[in-house]
């Protein structure tokens, strides 16, 4: 049975923000595979399945970048792990796009923050702090490459910011900066740190969420020696990481050191660094099985901020996840709590003793990575999800929220009727939720 740690009396109506794909498969309308970065596969839906558990309605507050590859594959969209929640918490989603409802009323706005990206999502302004978006809005004419999720960031925080709507910033990339927090002046800042950063006002220290519970649901298998550590993540702000750690391991064991992500757009560049590495092109949440599932360790590479705040992602749960054992950098503040003391490297000569002496053998490796998982209950999506009710007063709901008595084809129905409409990328908004993949391939 799955605990419930919530005694929330009342039905919220949370907004959350992502720019992320849900599901396996990342395409566009056309069909056509994208190149991007999908770390809301793994997270995301956690979050949303738990509040919506809690009978609290979630409103998708950025475009849905899911919905072409829900009308191709349906809920096969979502096999890759936990297809059963992930399809619901997809399917109950209330949307903004494509609806009469693009800015709801909402209790909590939950926001995962984004920053300008000049080329991507704005263009650099007449001086250093300003930017502007690559649309002109009144004529809907939109640049080639351009990202909404900057503009729609900004729309939805000019709207709610002075009204009753609770402002939570969660900061995914130590991108939120002092002048942001003074301009905007959210109720609460999420950090995925031991020590959050502290500009002008205090942090709330959340975990990378997951239904801990589903850490298990695939099998261990035997580990290939020749694949002693694979890492699925891209190169950003890591060079001198990556040469101090992984340069001696991969120099010591020759292409048994595997880098999965962008590293290809800089092939040549890596080569000549880390000559030993073999570098892989990006993959999508659907091959991580594959990948992690007989390798015999994933390092937790990090940038240097992250190592000293004790900042946590996703991949050591990740790694567990999908078959394998997460190796912790010893000078990562804080990294006993996620990963096995004897899974802890202090120095590159300490990497590559583990190295040799990795276990091979499934029973073995089962025990460890069910003792590392055990680790982890404190990261379960419940406790992020208590610390957004906290930021709201149960007293001040108790007049705003929706009785949970509410039938729950009324709480769903907002918006899940409207037309299809055109977002900003061109994309369809889905407006029905049948599964198509009951009836087509």
């Amino acid at each position: 049975m799955y605990t419930q740690s919530s005694s929330w009396e009342v039905t919220l109506r949370i907004g959350y923000s992502y720019w992320g794909f849900l599901g396996d498969n990342k395409v566009d309308n056309g069909g056509a595979e994208i190149s991007a970065p999908d770390g809301n596969a793994t997270y995301s839906w956690s979050l949303i399945w738990e509040m919506q558990r809690r009978g609290h309605t979630v409103h998708l507050m950025q475009e849905d970048r899911d919905w072409p590859g829900w009308r191709r594959w349906g809920s096969g969209n979502f096999a890759a792990f936990s297809q059963e929640k992930r399809t619901e918490a997809y399917t109950k989603l209330l949307h903004t796009f494509g609806s009469s409802e693009i800015l709801p009323e909402l209790d909590v706005l939950l926001v995962e923050w984004r920053f300008p990206i000049v080329g991507r999502n704005c263009v650099q302004g007449p001086s250093p702090d300003k930017f502007l978006f690559m649309m002109n809005i009144q004529e809907g004419v939109i640049a080639d490459g351009f990202q909404p999720d900057l503009f729609r960031q900004v729309q939805i925080l000019n709207h709610y910011k002075g009204k009753k709507t609770k402002i939570i910033f969660w900061d995914l990339d130590h991108k939120v900066e002092k002048r942001d927090e003074e301009y905007w002046k959210p109720d609460a800042i999420f950090e995925t740190s031991e020590t959050p950063l502290e500009l002008s006002m205090k942090r709330t220290r959340v975990e990378p969420p997951f239904i801990i519970s589903d850490l298990l649901q695939h099998t261990t298998l035997p580990a290939d020696p020749a694949r002693k550590l694979v890492y699925i993540g891209s190169r950003y702000e890591r060079d001198d990481i990556i040469t101090k750690w992984i340069k001696p391991a991969s120099d010591r064991y020759p292409n048994e050191v595997e880098f999965h992500g962008n590293w290809l757009k800089t092939a040549d560049e890596c080569r000549k660094l880390w000559p030993n590495v073999s570098y892989n092109d990006r993959c999508t949440v659907k091959d991580f099985r594959k990948i992690y599932g007989t390798a015999m360790a994933c390092p937790l590479l990090a940038k240097k901020s992250y190592l000293e705040s004790g900042f946590i992602t996703p991949r050591v749960w990740e790694a567990l996840l999908f078959g394998t054992l997460p190796v912790g950098l010893g000078t990562a503040k804080g990294i006993e709590q996620y990963v096995l003391d004897e899974m802890i490297v202090w120095d590159p000569d300490d990497l590559i003793h583990m190295m040799d002496w990795l276990p091979q053998d499934e029973e073995e490796r089962r025990k460890m990575r069910e003792s590392n998982v055990e680790k982890l209950e404190f990261m379960d999506a419940r406790h992020f999800v208590d610390k957004v009710e906290g930021v709201v007063s149960t007293t001040q709901e108790k007049g705003r929220g929706t009785e949970n008595g509410k039938k729950e084809d009324q709480v769903q129905d907002d918006g899940r009727n409207a037309t299809t409409q055109v977002g900003g990328t061109g994309q369809a908004v889905r407006s029905e939720v049948a599964d198509p993949g009951q009836s087509s391939a």
